[in-house]
């Protein structure tokens, strides 16, 4: 029976998201004048960063799964090997031969960058959490200023009715 084509075509080849770091990470920005769309887009971009974090989480796990049938594989291989020649192996044998192996090895490469790209997408989701804690305050410094801004407007107004009072009830001075 014949194997399966491999999931890696070579050593660097890695499962990587659809989704990148960088389209992400582009997102995240917004101008003050743009506040509102930006809040109401939010939501949208934070499911996004979920979904990157998860294809991230799918392509490790996928990554190890292959490497560690890899590894199975070949080493079953080396121990048929050494059995039919009649051949002692030890365990540290066995490790340091899987070590060499470039199918392995190139693996366990992948595996390690799918676990690095893993480690990235928790701070993308973590850099979406933290816009969202700044629209949030933006949203109350605005509600603060326009609560200001009507405070004056009020006041501003009851002046002028207390000058046009005073105009009135004292008109030579």
């Amino acid at each position: 029976m014949a194997a399966a084509g491999p999931i890696f075509k070579t050593k660097e080849e890695i499962f990587l998201p659809k989704t990148t770091i960088t389209s992400l990470l582009t997102k995240i920005g917004f101008s003050p004048d743009r506040v509102v769309d930006a809040a109401a887009e939010n939501a949208v971009l934070f499911v996004e960063a979920i979904h990157f974090r998860l294809e991230c989480l799918e392509a490790s796990t996928n990554a190890k799964m292959e490497w560690e049938k890899s590894r199975a594989e070949r080493s079953l291989e080396i121990r048929k090997d050494a059995r039919d020649n009649g051949v002692k192996t030890t365990e540290d044998g066995i490790a340091a031969l899987l070590l060499t192996d470039k199918r392995v090895s190139g693996l366990d490469l992948a595996c390690a960058k799918a676990d690095i790209q893993e480690e990235y997408s928790k701070l993308v989701v973590e850099a979406f959490r933290m816009r969202r804690d700044c629209l949030k305050i933006v949203g109350e410094m605005t509600r603060d200023e326009i609560g200001l801004q009507r405070s004056a407007e009020a006041g501003a107004e009851k002046a002028a009715e207390l000058r046009r009072k005073m105009k009135e009830k004292f008109p030579g001075e």
